[in-house]
């Protein structure tokens, strides 16, 4: 029986509930019974004297309640406490065992920060683009409104009442507000600049929850036709062209031929969603919709708990119940665009890509530390004997190890972070021109906690195998154990060599995706053009629609222009075009061939279009395989297409004077001539197959004027011939043709750069697990090498054996891999360009370089097993 009072002299922390409440019961029962006791020691029976210590006592249970709330109370704060200790042990402890092996330490550390900094870089992309790609109040419920024709799926803008009659019957929306793009040139002090141009609401800022910097924005009246030239500044143009002062205010500028007022500055590099470029704008001014205005920009905000397909279908709906004379808009549907639709699938899928590729990083290099880490484990037996010893548990074990894994994550992570930081400047110093929202990408605090959640993530995940592993042994055999051993528990060696044919098979599956990608950028290099892109210049022109507002006004004004220029010494070959390759035009409607019905019901939607003057054929190289070119005296509506359309639809016979039209109500046109295919690498089908040419009528106030020289001696002489002509005409700055076809593969480029990279990399962490593993097990195997050179093994045969060891491993490795490659590079599909996602080639090459790498790998580990003097190795035992 306990003597009194003894469970009150000590307490013990990590108490149960149960414990608590039969102490404290004693400890009453104690009390009641001394007081009883006293009592009958004065003269009371024991009846009276318990009745009159209760009495004394007072409420019982209330006591009882009160105590045991403070017992557990002080239980609880005790096991906090002494968890809190127990923690702050084992991290300092996992602390001086890191520092006291600093090889160990910063292998581990760079490994996992090439595995998380990759992460957290691709993290911050798919975020970006994906996730969470507007910069705005409630950005995520910001969509784009355009409309789809219902035959083709063709997206364009909306029309001016369409936006009108979606703002007064939709209630899918919260609001939505219009804009429009656009260019002035700057004229006054300095030469005439081109700015870009953001025309919008004077709600607009409000809507996206943002304030001018300097001043203010624009007033409802402001935004009425007749109402006051005011301008507001983009950040970029007030530093640049106003120094940044505050008296800019109240001045006047002139944008393309009228005064504006300055009234205010907007915030560095602020845009309006969906604005291509991505920069910012220059000048803001009020958008005001005339009655003859036709097509609009509009963006809305969805309703919390609405979709972007339900709004689509409202929209539709909407549409449904306009005129027929409303601009067509029967023909369309609505649609309600996020940011991430409008990357495009092969974007979207490029992007997911990548991110499991630097997830596989990631297991690549967790495998590693956890390889690392079993192998370090196996050489602290004796440590964890004598901590078993001195009362640590398994479970205590296991903790302890936990903590320096974590520890390692974590300095892993603050690395990882770092190599973030630098990675994403340089992905976005490398990004092709149709990845411009990369430039808003930054190491947000959503980017932080990730790498947070994947460092604390990767600790357990390469730490907890390799805890449990190095605890189940018993601590008697661990005594009995040397260092010359096998190596440590059997089910420790299985699974160091399991984790080095995972990383094998990983690397297999990320080299057979560079490699296919690789394939694809060679073969778009190798596509024929079918025209000479060297030397060819593209300038665009722009007249200004305030001077020339009828069409037959611009076409004369581009006529007169065009034969100025072509006095220009160099510039005899100058014409205009609507389009160049690869940026060429569409039309789209229906295909109708007179007299010759499209087989089996055919429709065709799509087709290229260019409109050019006749030097357009000559100056690109275009051969006239059939008929004739047009030229300015051609009367009717003719019209030239590619040899793939006239194979197409006149299969063994001549197009030439047939006719055709896109549209059951457009004109007809006549065939006159057929030229040679122009080809653009990456597109297949659709506007590059099937191309048309139509004579340059000046149209649209904007031309493409195409020449061959060095635009350095020819652009400044074409600039001062165009301004003597009209100074409020708009030259913008020359781009070569080939740079622009440079452009069209500089995505793929840029998605087979990051690939292979990371694949790189992958193979690099395989090989160095690989060659630890092997230089590992020789080290345990000291003792048995040297037995076989001292019964006569040659130094091939101990190669032979070690090299067996890392071949057998890789080969395992290599055959998973490339079964694991066959399912996953089918998600690349979008990515490959005329190349099979189970190309054998491709296949073949990686798995034979990753054995040959294997090689080597354990070449070097099998050399120094074959210098082991087998003298000093026995002895050693």
């Amino acid at each position: 029986m306990n003597a009194p009072g003894s469970r009150r002299s000590f307490r013990f922390p990590w108490r149960e509930p149960k414990e608590i409440d039969a102490d404290l019961d004693d400890e009453l029962r104690f009390h009641v019974e001394m007081r009883v006791a006293e009592l009958q020691a004065n003269g009371l029976s024991a009846e009276e004297a318990r009745r009159e210590a209760l009495r004394r006592f007072g409420d019982l249970e209330d006591a009882r309640h009160y105590c045991r709330s403070l017992d557990h109370r002080r239980a609880r704060e005790d096991r906090r406490r002494d968890s809190f200790a127990g923690w702050r042990q084992d991290i300092a402890f996992a602390l001086r065992q890191l520092i006291r092996n600093p090889a160990f330490t910063t292998i581990a550390v760079v490994t996992l920060a090439l595995g998380i900094g990759a992460n957290t870089a691709i993290f911050s992309v798919v975020h970006r683009l994906l996730l969470d790609p507007l910069p705005y109040v409630n950005g995520n419920r910001i969509v784009m409104l355009m409309r789809a024709a219902s035959h083709d799926q063709m997206v364009t803008t909306p029309t001016v009442d369409l936006v009108e009659a979606w703002q007064a019957g939709s209630h899918s929306f919260e609001k939505i507000e219009r804009f429009r793009e656009d260019e002035y040139t700057l004229t006054g002090a300095g030469d005439p600049e081109t700015l870009e141009a953001g025309l919008i609401s004077a709600t607009m800022p409000g809507f996206l929850g943002v304030h001018p910097l300097l001043g203010r924005t624009f007033l409802p009246e402001e935004c009425a036709p007749g109402g006051a030239a005011i301008v507001v500044l983009g950040y970029g143009i007030w530093q640049r062209r106003f120094g940044g002062r505050t008296e800019v205010l109240g001045q006047a500028i002139t944008l393309g031929g009228r005064i504006y007022t300055i009234v205010g500055v907007m915030p560095r590099d602020f845009d309006l969603p969906y604005f291509v470029g991505g920069a910012g704008r220059q000048v803001w001014l009020p958008l005001v919709v005339g009655p003859t205005d036709v097509g609009i920009q509009a963006i809305g905000r969805l309703r919390p708990g609405i979709s972007a397909e339900d709004a689509s279908h409202e929209l539709t709906a909407i549409m449904a119940t306009l005129p027929e004379n409303k601009s067509g808009n029967r023909e369309f549907t609505g649609l309600a665009l996020r940011p991430q639709d409008l990357l495009g699938d092969d974007v979207r899928a490029t992007l997911l890509v990548l991110f499991g590729v630097v997830g596989v990083v990631l297991l690549i290099a967790c495998a590693n530390v956890a390889n690392l880490l079993l192998a370090r484990a196996s050489t602290r037996s004796r440590e964890f004997v004598i901590r078993a010893a001195l009362g640590a548990g398994r479970g205590r074990l296991i903790r302890q190890l936990l903590t320096e894994s974590l520890c390692l994550a974590i300095l892993g992570g603050v690395l990882g972070l770092l190599l973030a930081w630098r990675g994403l400047a340089l992905i976005v110093s490398l990004r092709p021109e149709s990845l411009s929202a990369l430039d808003g990408v930054r190491l947000q605090p959503i980017a932080l906690a990730w790498s947070l959640g994947v460092s604390i993530l990767t600790g357990l995940l390469f730490g907890l195998a390799p805890a449990f592993l190095a605890t189940e042994q018993r601590w008697g055999d661990a005594l009995r154990s040397s260092a010359g051993g096998a190596g440590g528990p059997r089910s420790s060696r299985k699974l160091r060599g399991a984790l080095v044919v995972l990383e094998v098979a990983l690397s297999v599956t990320l080299l057979i995706g560079a490699g296919l990608l690789v394939r694809t950028v060679a073969g778009l290099e190798k596509v024929e053009l079918g025209f000479e892109p060297r030397g060819l210049i593209d300038v665009p022109i722009v007249l200004p629609k305030e001077r020339y507002p009828a069409r037959g006004q611009l076409a004369v004004a581009f006529r007169e222009l065009v034969t100025r220029l072509r006095t220009i010494p160099g510039a005899s070959q100058v014409t205009l075009a609507s389009g160049v390759p690869p940026r060429y035009g569409v039309s789209f409607g229906e295909l109708e061939l007179e007299g010759h019905p499209l087989a089996g019901g055919e429709k065709v939607s799509i087709l290229g279009f260019g409109a050019v003057q006749p030097e357009y054929f000559h100056l690109l190289g275009l051969r006239v395989l059939e008929g004739r070119i047009f030229d300015p005296d051609t009367t009717g509506n003719p019209v030239m297409i590619n040899r793939s359309m006239a194979r197409r639809f006149w299969p063994g016979t001549s197009p030439i004077g047939h006719r055709m039209r896109m549209s059951s109500s457009g004109p007809w046109q006549t065939i006159i001539g057929v030229v040679s295919d122009v080809r653009i690498p990456g597109r297949q089908g659709g506007t590059s197959e099937l191309q048309t040419y139509s004579p340059f009528d000046g149209s649209f106030e904007q031309a493409q004027l195409l020449f061959r020289g060095d635009p350095a001696t020819l652009l400044p002489l074409i600039r001062r011939e165009v301004s003597a002509f009209d100074p409020l005409v708009r030259v913008r700055d020359a781009n070569a043709v080939d740079s622009m076809l440079d452009g069209v593969l500089a995505g793929p480029r840029f998605s087979m750069a990051l690939f292979g990279a990371f694949a790189l990399l992958a193979l690099l962490l395989a090989t160095v697990g690989l060659y630890g593993v092997i230089a590992y097990s020789v080290s345990q195997r000291t003792r048995e090498i040297g037995v076989r050179i001292a019964l006569g093994a040659g130094a091939p045969a101990v190669i032979r054996l070690v090299v067996s060891q890392g071949l057998r491993l890789t080969i395992g490795g290599v055959v998973l891999g490339l079964v694991v490659a066959a399912g996953g590079t089918r998600a690349m599909r979008s990515m490959l360009y005329e190349v099979s996602p189970l190309d054998p080639f491709t296949f073949g090459a990686v798995a034979l370089g990753l054995t040959a790498v294997a090689v080597v790998a354990s070449y070097i580990p099998a050399r120094r097993a074959a210098r082991v003097d087998p003298v000093v190795a026995l002895r050693s035992e």
